[in-house]
């Protein structure tokens, strides 16, 4: 079989899938026969809170690794941090990271890529211009080799028909919600949960409208580390701006009363 009737047929799975778990995972498994990876994760971000939530979709990657990245390696992603400050829609490690450097200097690395035998890695963020729905991480050994420009070109040819499939997911659930009053279950995870005792001590402060220089006063420490902790918080509560954290914390809170 032709990559070109592959490609077509994961358009076609794409559009006529309406299971959300059921598309993640026919997804993965039919992107593997032409753009081969070890591991994978397809993540579902909840609408305007752009963290990966837990229930994702992975194709052989230890449900302990992943729960170990959300702990604790979240915040030391590189590649994922160099990718929001880029404008590449479909990005390889090699293209955002100096590998020279970066494989003998980097903890998220060391410890954790390559205890789980990841060298390279491929992902993408399934968004539009107002919302991100997801995010789709593929990743290879070694000895396999870097992803091809021409699977790049592969993916950039999925990309629309996964955008416009979890758009209509979300309204869906969306408009589901508004008609029947019913919860979403599928997202209901507190995000602060996520966060240390120091970082929570700087988000209350946010809260609390205080600026970096008083919060810095406040907590005994320097301005330098109040700006390290709000971007490891902005990291892993997947959001770019205080505002945004304002908004994060009354959802809690509405969800809460």
């Amino acid at each position: 079989m032709t990559n070109e009737k592959r490609i077509l047929d994961i358009v076609a799975a794409i559009g006529t899938t309406e299971d959300i778990f059921e598309i993640r995972k026919i997804v993965l498994d039919m992107i593997r026969k032409i753009v081969w990876f070890d591991t994978a994760n397809f993540w579902l971000y909840p609408p305007l809170i752009t963290h990966p939530q837990q229930a994702l979709v992975f194709m052989d990657s230890p449900q302990n690794s992943l729960n170990n990245y959300l702990q604790h390696y979240v915040h030391l992603d590189e590649f994922h941090q160099k990718y929001n400050l880029n404008n590449l829609l479909i990005a390889r490690s090699t293209d955002l990271l100096d590998y020279s450097k970066w494989t003998k200097q980097s903890e998220y690395y060391y410890d954790f890529l390559k205890e789980n035998n990841v060298y390279y890695i491929l992902g993408f963020d399934i968004k539009d211009d107002y919302m991100s729905y997801g995010a789709l991480c593929l990743h290879r050994e070694k000895s396999i080799g870097n992803f091809l420009e021409k699977e790049l070109l592969i993916l950039h040819t999925l990309y629309p028909h996964l955008v416009n499939k979890l758009r209509w997911v979300y309204e869906k659930k969306t408009l589901r919600s508004k008609l029947y009053n019913l919860p979403d279950t599928e997202l209901e995870i507190d995000y602060f949960n996520l966060l240390t005792v120091r970082e929570r001590e700087i988000v209350q402060q946010v809260l609390f409208n205080k600026s970096n220089p008083e919060i810095a006063i406040n907590l005994g420490i320097s301005i330098n580390t109040v700006k390290m902790h709000l971007q490891n918080i902005f990291i892993k509560l997947g959001i770019k701006k205080r505002g945004q954290l304002f908004s994060l914390y009354s959802v809690k809170k509405s969800e809460s009363c």
